[in-house]
């Protein structure tokens, strides 16, 4: 009989750092996407789909982590699963970052308002 607890716990501790993660980005995310969708149906779809990636991403490589390691002892089966699911935070972040660049341009530079530098002799 294989003991579910542990796995329980495991999954309970990852929903409990995205929470974390997400309460802490959830009102910069939402002034964001105000500003860059069209209509607030847009931003809302948008900021549900962040938090259920922030929560789907890490769970899933928390299941496939335990699947991989179910013979590990304790120490190195917590070890692994902070793994997963810190590392399957940081990608889920990594892809909503690159997804969030493609619209949020970049002031040029105004060359007008840098310091000229004169040449010396």
């Amino acid at each position: 009989m294989v003991d579910i607890l542990p796995l329980v716990l495991k999954c309970v501790l990852s929903l409990a750092i995205s929470a974390v993660v997400i309460s802490i980005l959830q009102q910069h995310l939402a002034g964001l996407l105000q500003r860059l969708c069209q209509d607030a149906t847009a931003a809302a779809f948008w900021r549900d789909y962040t938090r259920l990636i922030l929560v789907l991403v890490p769970l899933l490589l928390l299941i496939i982590s335990d699947w991989l390691f179910r013979n590990a002892n304790l120490v190195d089966s917590l070890r692994v699963s902070l793994l997963s699911i810190f590392g399957g935070l940081l990608f889920a972040l990594m892809r909503i970052k690159r997804h969030l660049d493609r619209f949020i341009a970049i002031p040029a530079q105004d060359a007008s308002a840098s310091p000229k530098q004169e040449p010396t002799a």
